[in-house]
Formats: structure tokens, C-alpha cells, sequence
């Protein structure tokens, strides 16, 4: 079921906000090589000292802001080529698995409407394992966008590893959970929580 315009203009501002964050953290990062340049030039480039360390110091932070705020313009962009890409669906959450040693899985769809699909998550995933639905953008079981219902909690998400044979095995998984009584009557179908190996948490 495709999600109305403005669910996915929210997801858009979102986005766009991650990307100026993005772009003010690779400038600072720049902005510190040049004032550590400046700071070398006025002391005549001294071999060592307070100055060469301080320069040294504003390098070092300098590069790291550099590196992290480059990455997350490319973590951005790509999360934004998908969400123009693929229309954005409202999707059940049928399961989610607290991975040991991996990442957690979210068992999305399977309700008659949409054939059940898996993603594998990383930061902040915990905001999405109570919900009982959730909007996605992407092509299922490969990669694609998570965000909450408000549009305001993104994350990036990809098909779990191992292949066929392993999400068949997941898929199995999750029909034996969803068959056994939810000790949240609020949350019959999904909203648990699983152990990877075990059961009900």
C-alpha cells in the first residue's frame, strides 16, 4: 500500500536535515585544516613545540570530522536515491531478532497484502522493534530505507547475510514464533522481541 504524500515529504526533510548535518561536520573538518595551516604559518612552521602540536591536534580532529561527515553525505544521498526510487510502503512488523554476533533482523509483511521480507539493521534499531508497523522504501530482502510512522527515525537497512538457504531458514522462524501466543495482547502479531537462537524475550 503506497504511503500518502505527506508521510514521504516528512521522510524527505529528515533526510535532508542528516545531510546538512553531514555537510557542517565535513566543513569543520576543513575549516581545522585551515586554521591549523594559519596557525603554522604565523609561527614560521616551528619543527615541534606548543604551536606544532597544536597544529598537529586541529589536523587529526580535523580529519576525523572530515572522514565521518563525508561518509554520512554518502549514507545520506544513497538513502535519498532510494526513498525517490521506490514508492514507500506501510509494512507490519511480524518479528524482530536480537542477532547474537549480527546484526538484528526485522521480519517485515506477511499479512495477506505483502509477502513476508527481512532486513538486518544496525544503529539505533530499538526504536523499531516495539512498533507494530513501519514505512519502508527499498527492494525487499536487498536494501532499502526504515523510518517510523512520523517520518522522524531513518535508518538503512539490507537483507540479511547467508543467502536462500538462511533467509528460508529466518522465514521458518518466524512462522513458529507468530504461532505461538504473544504475552502482549496489544501486540498479537508483532512488537516482540525474539533471541536470535531461542525464543520470546
Amino acid at each position: 500500500m503506497a504511503e500518502q504524500p505527506p508521510v514521504a515529504s516528512r521522510i524527505r526533510r529528515t533526510l535532508s536535515a542528516y545531510r546538512r548535518h553531514s555537510w557542517i561536520f565535513a566543513g569543520s573538518g576543513v575549516a581545522m585544516w585551515v586554521l591549523a595551516v594559519v596557525v603554522l604559518w604565523a609561527a614560521g612552521f616551528p619543527d615541534d613545540g606548543f604551536v606544532s602540536g597544536l597544529a598537529t591536534f586541529l589536523m587529526g580532529i580535523g580529519l576525523v570530522a572530515l572522514v565521518v561527515g563525508l561518509g554520512a553525505l554518502a549514507f545520506s544521498l544513497r538513502m535519498v536515491r532510494y526513498v525517490h526510487r521506490y514508492p514507500t510502503q506501510l509494512l507490519p512488523v511480524r518479528q524482530s531478532f536480537d542477532s547474537l554476533g549480527g546484526s538484528p533482523i526485522l521480519a517485515l509483511g506477511d499479512d495477506g497484502q505483502h509477502p513476508l521480507f527481512l532486513v538486518a539493521m544496525r544503529q539505533r534499531w530499538d526504536l523499531f522493534t516495539s512498533l507494530d508497523q513501519v514505512l519502508f522504501c527499498g527492494r525487499p530482502d536487498r536494501r532499502g530505507v526504515i523510518a517510523t510512522q512520523d517520518g522522524q527515525n531513518i535508518i538503512w537497512s539490507r537483507g540479511p547475510r547467508g543467502g536462500a538457504r538462511h533467509r528460508n531458514w529466518l522465514a521458518r522462524k518466524v512462522a513458529r514464533l507468530n504461532a505461538q501466543p504473544s504475552a502482549d495482547p496489544a501486540h498479537p502479531a508483532g512488537g516482540r522481541v525474539a533471541d536470535f537462537w531461542g525464543g520470546d524475550q
